[in-house]
């Protein structure tokens, strides 16, 4: 896979984190609303750490 393939990935999923935490900050939600948000928002911020890791392995990798 190609690092710019990889990266966008990574953008994409870094904006839907930032979407999510804008709504758990400006609307009026239910607690069922907010956990489900926090939920997601702790989904991609593993998503985002595991791209991360991929991205530093293949950097690695070409160093060797």
């Amino acid at each position: 896979m190609r690092i710019e393939n990889i990266m966008a990935c990574f953008c994409k999923n870094r904006e839907v984190q930032a979407t999510y935490e804008k709504i758990l900050n400006k609307e009026e939600l239910t607690s069922n609303d907010r956990d489900f948000l926090i939920e997601l928002i702790q989904y991609t911020s593993i998503s985002a750490n595991k791209i991360k890791e991929y991205c530093s392995d293949i950097y690695k990798e070409e160093l060797k």
